[in-house]
């Protein structure tokens, strides 16, 4: 049996021949570590004893390890192993060579940042009432894991849209927290993509979690949409009061979110203008198909505002295109409200051609209607649709 000494660990009751202890440092979940048995010899084995809530692999001296992404707090992990002395170790036994023990203990601190509110991919959708322009109050809380934290969280929102034809806009927030305490922000007049970090620096060390979150659109009733519509026009005598209501159903269908996929994301995004032969997709924007501006694709009080004061100088200049025409044209006649209106729905949606233009009949001077279809369809869609 004393033959077998110089082959079996030697161990002096339960402590090992060597031991060390190795500080892993503050670390954060995911973070990869390394630890490596250095007893006075060649390591022969080595195996986890307790993993300390790590994932390990490798041996018999190094040992990497993964820290899982659910853990925090303090990490103690334990190895143990053999080795052989260097030059062989003292008193060999039957020419063999004396192994020995060796333990080694990891040390550490897993800290962890947990975004709480809002959650990861979370959809804030515009709230019904009382302008459907709005968010309610978005809360923003995260708390620190794994160590005592008195300090704040420091937040950075950034907010980016476009669309399909145009370039982004963005805009960053940044704002702090009390640790584990909300603090609200609502988004008004402004929607898409939020990008979400917060940080905290704990014992020096900065700690960060990033998530996904949207602010899309919500949809708005007609009776609401006409109300407001009617109140933004006042028509040329013998005009049409609800002309808007028309140039809205025919612009976008009555909207100013619809239905669709942007940023992966299915939900209401503003109406974007489809593809012509003259313009890319999303050239215009929302209920009134205005020129894109962050505010006119996000708020529909502002687009059909916007839309109304276009229309209002498109009138305007037709008028002037008529007295110009008038004036080099005796007897030319002039034009009704509703004439007039139909002139400057061809201005508002960019056709090329007029819808009325002089043209002399046996002598006299007289407004002839245009051939352009797409013209006389747009035009009679409103007309017809006019609430």
């Amino acid at each position: 049996m004393l033959c077998l000494v110089g082959l079996l660990p030697v161990m002096k009751g339960d402590a090992a021949d060597y031991s060390q202890t190795v500080d892993l440092g503050v670390k954060s979940p995911g973070d990869l570590v390394s630890a490596t048995a250095t007893p006075p010899g060649k390591v022969l084995t080595g195996h986890v004893v307790n993993p300390g809530g790590f994932v390990w692999t490798g041996g018999p001296a190094t040992f990497n390890g993964t820290i899982p992404m659910d853990f925090a707090g303090a990490h103690a992990g334990k190895f143990r192993g053999t080795y052989q002395p260097e030059g062989g170790g003292a008193g060999r036994l039957g020419g063999k060579p004396k192994i020995f023990t060796w333990e080694m203990d990891t040390r550490g601190t897993v800290i962890d940042l947990l975004i709480i509110q809002p959650a990861a991919d979370e959809n804030h959708a515009y709230l019904a009432k009382p302008d459907y322009n709005s968010t309610g109050p978005v809360a923003f809380k995260a708390r620190v894991e794994g160590a005592p934290y008195a300090g704040k969280i420091a937040w950075e929102v950034k907010r980016e849209y476009k669309t399909d034809a145009g370039d982004p806009y963005e805009k960053t927030y940044e704002f702090n927290s009390p640790n584990d305490q909300a603090v609200n922000r609502t988004f008004t007049s402004e929607g898409g993509r939020l990008t979400i970090k917060a940080v905290a620096v704990v014992n020096g060390v900065p700690i960060s979690k990033q998530i996904l979150n949207y602010v899309t659109g919500v949809a708005i009733p007609d009776a609401t949409i006409t109300k407001r519509l009617r109140t933004l026009y006042t028509p040329p005598d013998g005009g049409t009061k609800g002309l808007l209501t028309g140039i809205a159903m025919a612009e976008s269908s009555y909207r100013q979110f619809a239905k669709s996929t942007k940023y992966a994301l299915e939900a209401k995004w503003p109406v974007e203008s489809p593809k012509t032969k003259f313009f890319p997709q999303g050239a215009y924007i929302g209920m009134m198909q205005v020129p894109v501006a962050l505010e006119t694709a996000w708020d529909w009080l502002v687009n059909t505002k916007a839309g109304a004061a276009i229309f209002a100088e498109k009138l305007q200049s037709s008028g002037a295109e008529v007295a110009k025409l008038q004036a080099t044209r005796p007897g030319l006649p002039d034009l009704t409200g509703v004439q007039l209106e139909n002139y400057a729905l061809g201005l508002y949606v960019g056709a090329r051609a007029r819808y009325y233009s002089p043209v002399q009949v046996a002598g006299r001077w007289q407004w002839q209607t245009t051939k352009n279809q797409d013209l006389l369809k747009y035009v009679a869609r409103i007309s017809d649709n006019v609430q």
